[in-house]
């Protein structure tokens, strides 16, 4: 029995033995496979990473790459901006083959410099460049020949001229840029040239000496410097008249003014053709203390664009107190010259054309899209031959108990056409418009004037008129106007109360008025001159009320009026007078007015209707006192007295 439990006991730990052998194989073998799997998951990060990187990579190239979504989006927007410069030049250039056919006098330069309202350089080679935005533009008449997008290298870049001056290590032949002249917040920055020799003058702008014994030359761009660059502020506190003359007699062909607030207290003379350009808000204040200040006199043709002028003294203007204000914006004294964009407060004249002394004449004047705001005179001129002056609003007040006018002129000018102004005034005047002949020792009468598209209004029960000639004319044309309130809309006259249309003729078309009379003039005299004038008033209407004044005196050789409403409350409007002469009234209708003969008048009414609705005024007469002629023809006539002056002669013809 003994033997037979040792026997089981031995087995049971053979069988043990081999249990313990066969766990420990098993072990191993799934260690084996454990460390298999973990070699084969690291495996198969590193690959998934080394893909991910891969497709990292491919994705950035395909984002920042230089055919990536990022670079060619930014190629298209330049393309885009590209294009649209592109088309920008190229339609002015059409339009400048259209100005070129219709005017001789055609400066492309000029052109270009008026329509993109940019800098332009006039090349040796005939061709033209200029900055359009960041794209630096060359082209000719005919065609654009480049657009690129302007990159310099510069070696250093400063925060201003004094850093650049104190830089001892600077080397000749380098290229450097200053954010500001004085600093970057009062703008001027520029490149410069760095030389060890100059044939400038060193003046501390275009040419400034290094601390170190070299020069650093002003680097010009396209014929372009702003007054800025010669160290003018534009902070309203500086007085930058001196700065702002050595930039416009520097001798460059374009010149601007970057935004800010410039104080200029002297009489700026410029003795050079040039373009002056405002950029963005540019405001130029100047003391009104001296009796008479122009702030900017150019001598030779000029270009002048998008500047705003103020008087300093007048910056808290009170509307009640008036202005003391002397101050004159521009003064163009040269023949060729524009203006345009120019805005005026509180000061006495804007613009100032010409010389009333009538030494010289100017030619070919373009002033347009003025702004004047409480002014004396918006625009006034003299011994001007051919001047265009259009787009402009004006706001008139009493400066100097002086009477304003929106524009005015001295006399000993032709060829004067005057469209497209709107004109208020609050203050009671004598005139709007004012045309006269030349008062100075050089007489010289008026040539051709032509107003058109043109609105006056009078505000607050102010009186006044819109147009007034005095003196004498060769032809006087009014189209198109319209006026609200005030007295007359066109008074003719001078110091005799006669206005001289010698053999020459006065056309008005198409007027609304609402003022107290159409034509007025002193002691009811318009056009008092039978040397062979005319007046001609042509689809034109106006509305009468609450007015005891004569309506329209006219006194010359021959009158005609066609298609002309009157409407009065009145049966002292008077329609028409004549003296010694012919006149005609048209396809018309007047309503409470009468026509009146004087001396030996032959007036002829076809084709219109006149009606006295007046009913205290039964016997309001169609005829005045003296003899005369008046044939009726197809006419109505309602509510008038058959009992006519008797030595006036009424029969049909």
């Amino acid at each position: 029995m003994q033997r037979e439990c040792i026997y089981v006991i031995i087995s049971l730990q053979k069988i043990k033995r081999k249990t313990k052998g066969r766990n420990f194989k098993i072990t191993n073998l799934k260690f084996q496979r454990e460390r298999e799997q973990k070699g084969i998951t690291l495996i198969a990060l590193v690959v998934t990473i080394i893909v991910l990187i891969i497709l990292a990579g491919v994705s950035i190239n395909m984002l920042v790459g230089e055919n990536g979504i990022i670079t060619q989006s930014q190629r298209a927007e330049e393309d885009y901006s590209k294009s649209e410069v592109k088309e920008k030049v190229e339609l002015a250039l059409n339009e400048y083959m259209i100005e070129k056919s219709t005017e001789e006098d055609s400066n492309f330069a000029n052109f270009l410099r008026k329509t993109l309202q940019v800098g332009v350089a006039e090349n040796e080679d005939n061709t033209y460049s200029f900055m359009l935005g960041e794209w630096q533009v060359v082209t000719d008449e005919n065609k654009v020949i480049s657009i690129e997008k302007f990159k310099l290298d510069v070696d250093k870049t400063y925060p201003n001229v004094a850093s650049m001056k104190a830089d001892t290590g600077l080397t000749d032949g380098q290229l450097v840029q200053t954010e500001g002249y004085w600093d970057k917040q009062y703008a001027g920055g520029a490149y410069y040239d760095i030389v060890s020799s100059t044939s400038l003058t060193v003046d501390d702008t275009k040419c400034i000496q290094l601390d170190n014994g070299l020069y650093a030359e002003l680097h010009v761009i396209n014929d372009t410097v702003t007054v800025n660059q010669f160290g003018a502020y534009g902070d309203g506190e500086h007085d930058d008249a001196e700065n702002i003359q050595l930039a416009l007699n520097a001798g460059y062909g374009n010149v601007s003014f970057e935004t800010g607030n410039y104080i200029i207290n002297n009489t700026i003379n410029i003795n050079n053709k040039i373009c002056v350009i405002g950029k963005d808000t540019v405001n130029i204040y100047s003391d009104s203390s001296e009796s008479v200040k122009k702030i900017f006199v150019f001598n030779e043709s000029t270009i002048v664009m998008n500047l705003s002028f103020e008087s300093i003294n007048d910056r808290d203007y009170n509307a009640g107190e008036g202005l003391t204000s002397n101050v004159v914006g521009i003064n163009l004294l040269a023949s060729n010259s524009s203006v345009d964009n120019i805005h005026g407060k509180n000061m006495a004249c804007i613009v100032d054309v010409g010389n009333d002394i009538g030494q010289f004449t100017i030619n070919n004047i373009d002033i347009s899209n003025c702004i004047g705001e409480n002014i004396t005179f918006g625009i006034q001129f003299s011994f001007v031959d051919n001047i265009k002056i259009h787009d402009c609003s004006f706001s008139m007040s009493e400066l100097n108990s002086q009477l304003p006018h929106t524009i005015y002129t001295w006399g000993g000018s032709d060829n004067v056409e005057i469209y497209n102004i709107y004109s208020e005034c609050s203050k009671s005047i004598t005139s709007l418009f004012r045309f006269r002949d030349s008062a100075s020792e050089f007489p010289s009468e008026n040539g051709s004037f032509y107003v058109h598209d043109c609105t006056f209004n009078f505000l607050n029960g102010a009186s006044g008129e819109g147009i007034e000639l005095i003196g004498t004319f060769k032809t006087a044309t009014i189209e198109n106007v319209k006026q609200t309130n005030g007295a007359k809309l066109l008074s003719c006259y001078n110091a005799t109360g006669e206005c001289h249309l010698n053999s020459s003729t006065m056309t008005i078309n198409d007027i609304m008025n609402t003022s107290e009379s159409l034509i007025g003039g002193m002691r009811e005299i318009t056009i008092n001159n039978a040397e062979s004038c005319k007046l001609y008033v042509n689809n034109c209407s106006s509305s009468i009320e609450n007015q005891e004044a004569l309506h329209v005196a006219v006194y010359c050789s021959y009158t005609t009026y066609d298609n002309y409403k009157l409407i009065s409350d009145s049966d002292q409007i008077i329609f028409l007078l004549g003296q010694a002469g012919n006149g005609k009234i048209f396809n018309s209708y007047i309503e409470n007015g009468r026509v009146d003969l004087y001396d030996s008048a032959i007036i002829e009414i076809n084709n219109s209707s006149l009606a006295n609705n007046l009913m205290d005024k039964p016997n309001m007469s169609l005829t005045g006192n003296a003899e005369g002629t008046l044939y009726l023809s197809n006419v109505t006539l309602q509510g008038y007295s058959s009992n006519f002056a008797p030595h006036v002669i009424i029969k049909e013809k």
